[in-house]
């Protein structure tokens, strides 16, 4: 295989000023030609900065062409890429990846924080503030090569992390051999040519992405490269972008069966096919999935340990056997660039039909670990690498398919990323010393593939009730040391976790226990109904319920009888435990949420006086469930608080928009088969008790409700979205088009405090 310094220069005299990278957040857009004089540059730029053969650096950027750029300027000049994950990596894993590798520097867009400060002790930061400052810089250096370019695909060219067993993630040791080589299968899987435009959706530090961006280079084509994957914008970008290819996870495709709107709004679809992998993906939305919009799904299989791609489902399949390949869940045929084997505990092949360890062998496999001989060890074995995953393999229509049985590893697969679950057992008890044992499992969940759960043994004496603020904190995505991604979404207490003789934890057994406790709460049966005035037993459980969730502004029973008697109180109910949660409701009209300043203001008071029978308008303003208790906040000194005051006034709006806050994020997402809320409108005064939001209040507006929307409940067991799916069908059955729900901050204090104390 040529250096991939001659593979670019080739490309670019054969494609020249054809485009090959669009970048779509700054408008970006680089042709072939320019890609090599871009890369030369980098290439000089880098050596400048001290990189040279065999030295590592570090990339901590969204989806950029800088990426890409000094990603293949790396690979001339013979050093190693270390890419960090901006939103799922914390700062002690951000600094172990950088220490550990030794890197030099650090790409950023980071301007400020703690967590640029830390990084600065370990590697030169070097800020990246946009496209066009990078190129401004690089054009510092001479367009031709200053130092003699690696021709040694043998090179170390990546370290990818990916999390394992162990309390800290591995990292593979990708040279540019396994690169390229997947690449190049992958375009002959695909069948790729010059005129293939690939959208990038996934982030570019996943090797996803990584390698079917160098799938598209060499193969002529043109990466669209999206900053972001955006539910609400994937088909008019597809589309606008004339993709041909992407590739998705299946957590994506979950949430595109629910935006129908958004793909017939969307103009002439160009895409062929939809790659998918990276995580289980399930038959049933894929086949759904097709049916509704006609675009193919075709699935893959592979590891970063692999540099992506080793099996795929041939893409020439007629729709018969297509949908036989689907509704087998096959995960293809081997690739032409590696060998793929069913191995037994020896390390022999396995006969058609019986069960093995999945291995793969060929130029696509990392050279291991980064320092680390036994990980390595455990699943390189002979030229082999063993997936841990277990697997079979069956002859159909005179070729060999693979299928995935289930995990031999304990790693948890949630939306295509690696989750380690000893690491996040290790942040859970350091955080909190009420815990005795913990053991985290992944439990199966439609969208995510795997979800996270936490089996917890209290301290002797310590009482259950103290899970909750466990549960607040996990709600909130607040626990130190893990992102709000490896937060557990269950947090269930146990009285003993199963053991070996030696005392480890049996996980297979833990995930026994947890499936048995999770199906006992799917036998909850929830309903939704109205609560009249009269009915002052329940009405005096959902004031304990909303006071509970918010003890700065609490309600009275007097206050619940007036706003079920002037305007809508719906309760969730479970037909055993009674009354678990509330939804307060208002109509009006539509000019009332224009000229809302306070909740007061909004409701009447609280009364909800100001309802109007027959209102087009419907507003949601207040909702309350069981699950959620209200932590008292922190208070500072008067000084101080001023001080905060104003960082509130600088910081809400950022914030607000930010994608973190877990009251705001709930109202965004899709419910009763429509898309979820956006933000409207910020109101700085909006609740001035409510010190959790720093008195601001948010009105967020769901989608219009036009007689064509199809509005559908979910099979959802959150009360919460029960209600809100209540208010969306009430609005759909009485002709109201406009859905608004008052809405607040909830995390804004501790987000502050946390920036002003760092």
């Amino acid at each position: 295989m040529e250096s991939l310094y001659s593979l670019l220069r080739k490309k670019s005299a054969v494609c020249g000023s054809k485009c090959a990278i669009l970048g779509l957040e700054e408008s970006v857009t680089i042709s072939y030609r320019e890609l090599v004089d871009y890369v030369i540059r980098t290439a000089n730029w880098l050596t400048q900065l001290g990189v040279t053969k065999n030295t590592r650096f570090g990339i901590l950027l969204q989806n950029t062409p800088e990426i890409l750029l000094l990603e293949l300027a790396a690979g001339i000049v013979g050093a190693a890429v270390v890419p960090l994950d901006e939103l799922r990596d914390t700062c002690d894993r951000m600094s172990f990846k950088l220490a550990s590798t030794g890197s030099k520097l650090l790409f950023t867009r980071m301007n400020s924080g703690r967590e640029l400060a830390n990084l600065k002790k370990i590697v030169r930061i070097i800020k990246i503030s946009s496209f066009a400052d990078f190129k401004n810089e690089i054009f510092n250096y001479s367009p031709k090569l200053e130092f003699e370019p690696t021709k040694n695909l043998a090179n170390l060219y990546l370290v990818l992390y990916t999390s394992g067993t162990t309390a800290n993630p591995k990292g593979a040791m990708l040279t540019l051999r396994s690169v390229l080589s997947n690449a190049k299968g992958i375009i002959a899987w695909q069948k790729m040519v010059p005129s293939d435009r690939f959208g990038i959706v996934l982030p570019l530090h996943h090797i996803n992405s990584t390698t079917f961006c160098h799938a598209t280079l060499l193969a002529g084509g043109t990466i669209v490269l999206c900053p972001r994957y955006s539910a609400s914008n994937f088909w008019q970008v597809v589309a606008n972008q004339k993709c041909t290819l992407t590739s998705v996870v299946p957590t994506i495709l979950h949430d595109l069966l629910v935006r129908d709107g958004e793909f017939d709004k969307a103009k002439k679809l160009y895409l062929k096919r939809i790659l998918i992998g990276s995580a289980p993906v399930l038959p049933d939305e894929t086949e759904r999935f097709y049916n509704r919009f006609g675009v193919k799904v075709i699935q893959g299989y592979g590891q970063t340990e692999t540099a992506l791609r080793v099996t795929g489902v041939p893409i020439d399949l007629p729709p018969r056997d297509y949908l036989q390949a689907i509704r087998s869940n096959t995960i293809g045929v081997a690739l032409t660039s590696c060998q793929v084997d069913i191995l037994d505990d020896k390390g022999k092949g396995i006969k058609e039909g019986s069960e093995g360890e999945i291995c793969v062998r060929g130029d696509v496999l990392a050279d291991g670990y980064w320092q680390d001989r036994d990980e390595t060890a455990k699943v390189f074995k002979k030229g082999w690498f063993y997936t841990g995953d277990l697997g079979f393999w069956q002859r159909w229509q005179g070729r060999k398919y693979f299928f995935i049985k289930g995990r031999l590893k304990e790693i948890i697969i949630k939306g295509g990323i690696n989750i380690s679950p000893s690491s996040i057992e290790d942040k859970l008890a350091k955080n909190y010393s009420q815990i005795d044992e913990i053991a985290v499992v992944g439990y199966e969940d439609a969208r995510m593939g795997e979800e996270i759960a936490a089996a917890i043994i209290l301290k002797n004496g310590v009482k259950t009730s103290s899970i909750d603020q466990i549960k607040v904190d996990a709600v909130r995505g607040k626990i130190e040391g893990l992102s709000p991604y490896e937060t557990p979404k269950k947090l269930l207490v146990v009285e003993s976790l199963p053991k070996t003789s030696t005392g480890k934890i049996q996980r297979v057994e833990v995930k026994k226990i947890v499936a048995r406790l999770l199906a006992s709460e799917k036998d909850h049966h929830y309903f939704v109904r109205v609560i009249k005035a009269n009915e002052v037993k329940v009405l005096k459980q959902a004031v304990k319920i909303n006071n509970n969730g918010f003890k700065s502004t609490p309600s009275s029973l007097a206050e619940f009888r007036s706003r079920a008697k002037n305007g809508l109180v719906f309760g969730a109910f479970e037909e055993k435990m009674g009354l678990v949660g509330s939804l307060s409701v208002l109509r009006t009209d539509y000019l009332s949420p224009k000229s809302y300043k306070t909740w007061e203001e909004a409701t009447g008071g609280g009364s909800l006086a100001n309802n109007i029978k027959n209102g087009n308008v419907l507003v949601c303003v207040a909702i309350s469930v069981d699950s959620f208790v209200s932590i008292k906040p922190q208070i500072f000194t008067p000084d101080k608080e001023k001080k905060l005051i104003k960082m509130a006034k600088d910081e809400v709006e950022q914030y607000v928009n930010k994608q973190q806050d877990f009251v705001l994020e709930f109202h965004k997402k899709p419910k009763a088969g429509i898309s979820g809320a956006s933000v409207w409108k910020i109101l700085p005064a909006g609740r001035l008790g409510d010190m959790e939001s720093m008195g601001y209040g948010v009105i967020m507006k769901y989608p219009q409700i036009t007689d064509n929307v199809k509005v559908v409940r979910s099979s959802a067991l959150s009360p919460a979205v029960l209600l809100i799916e209540h208010a969306i069908l009430f609005a759909k059955e009485n002709g109201i088009k406009d859905l608004f729900a008052f809405s607040r901050p909830a995390g804004f204090r501790e987000y502050l405090i946390r920036k002003f104390t760092s």
